[in-house]
């Protein structure tokens, strides 16, 4: 009896064994079927964006052909199609005029910012941004005093002091000093508006650290 019992309980085992063997494998075959199809679904999303830009690619090109064709042949049906006028010969003078004109308020403006960036302390490397947009500023500034819009809407209060902007800015230097010292103050004016903000920020954002230390 004994003997029966052991081969009873050993066929047993061995079927157990069996049974965890096919279920583990079983595991192991789901576990490579879902990594397949994650590896596949990955693919497939992958092939389908290149498909997609691709074909945009494709459009693209084909509208630009065919622009360019367009383009081509009605220059070739009118042969006068490229002359300038001389109305905008003359707006294309002036504006490369201007262009050359406003690179003074821009080297001023950039070199007020330059000098307020040097007298609070702060690295030239990381305030180069600043100095740049601060010279756009001074750009911005001489074309609305040159436009003659800000001169307007200031001169009938001052008038009203007994002055006249338009003698005091009648003579050429005095004209360009002007100018000059606008372009200089307006460039420190907009980088020290910067530098005092971000200093405010940067005390409000390093209090609350300092008073969690203390306590």
């Amino acid at each position: 009896m004994n003997k029966a019992d052991d081969k009873v309980t050993s066929i047993n085992s061995d079927e157990s064994t069996e049974s965890t063997e096919s279920t583990s494998t079983f595991k192991d075959i789901d576990e490579k079927v879902l990594r397949n199809e994650e590896v596949y679904n990955r693919r497939k999303t992958e092939y389908e964006g290149v498909t997609a830009q691709r074909k945009k690619l494709y459009y693209m090109l084909m509208v630009f052909t065919v622009c360019f064709f367009i383009l081509i042949f009605t220059s070739y049906i009118n042969q006068g199609l490229y002359k300038i006028d001389t109305d905008t010969l003359l707006i294309i003078r002036q504006a490369f005029n201007a262009l050359i004109l406003l690179m003074i308020p821009f080297l001023l403006g950039s070199l007020g910012a330059f000098t307020r960036v040097l007298i609070s302390g702060l690295k030239v490397g990381n305030s180069t941004t600043l100095i740049i947009a601060s010279g756009l500023m001074s750009v911005f500034s001489w074309i609305s005093i040159k436009s003659g819009i800000l001169i307007s809407l200031i001169a009938p209060h001052i008038e009203q002091k007994g002055l006249n902007i338009k003698q005091s800015m009648s003579t050429s230097e005095t004209e360009f000093y002007t100018m000059a010292l606008v372009a200089i103050l307006v460039g420190m004016f907009s980088s020290n508006v910067y530098i005092f903000i971000n200093q405010k920020v940067e005390q409000l954002t390093n209090n609350p650290n300092k008073r969690i230390n203390k306590d």
